[in-house]
């Protein structure tokens, strides 16, 4: 049986830690250096991202409020797009390949919640809203990297595996931003 690594910033486990969304750490991208994945979650969904944000590891109250004024869009083959930044975030990051390798994990991203039932408090796991897809990949990731098999195939099938649309070019995407940004 797998161990399960839970994916949220108060996770009980380092590698939880550092593959969470918001966690600070510069790496390359398809779009440019991002300075965390939910950097590049964002910019991809929201058409009026400023690309001055991407790079950035850590986004102050102002940046915040910036964002939350614009609406995300659905994006299509967003599961795809996210599957290349996460292969990307784990390739740059030698202590993460070293520690999928010691063991094949099954991600999941829970937190906890406190709720009241017949007077007394009580805790437990709730999911994180839109993370179950993003754990599966983590997932397939790690199984790729213990059995030290991610490569350029093994990523673009992975990648592929999530393509709503395969007529449809992640390319396309990165145009529109490039355009948006001039």
């Amino acid at each position: 049986m797998n161990k399960t690594i839970n994916v949220i910033k108060s996770s009980d486990t380092e590698l939880g830690v550092m593959l969470s969304p918001g966690y600070p750490y510069k790496f390359k991208t398809i779009f440019g250096k991002a300075g965390n994945v939910r950097n590049v979650i964002d910019y991809i969904s929201i058409p009026e991202y400023p690309a001055t944000l991407l790079g950035k590891t850590v986004l102050d109250s102002r940046d915040i409020s910036l964002i939350k004024k614009f609406k995300k869009v659905k994006i299509e083959n967003y599961h795809a797009i996210i599957a290349s930044v996460l292969i990307e975030r784990v390739k740059s990051d030698k202590k993460i390949i070293e520690m999928m390798k010691e063991e094949k994990y099954t991600y999941v991203s829970n937190f906890i919640k406190k709720s009241k039932l017949y007077g007394k408090v009580v805790e437990y796991k709730a999911p994180k809203h839109g993370m179950k897809v993003y754990c599966n990949i983590l997932t397939k990731i790690n199984e790729l990297v213990y059995n030290d098999n991610l490569n350029d195939t093994t990523a673009w099938e992975l990648i592929e595996s999530y393509m709503e649309n395969k007529e449809s070019l992640i390319g396309d995407l990165i145009e529109k931003k490039e355009n948006a940004a001039q």
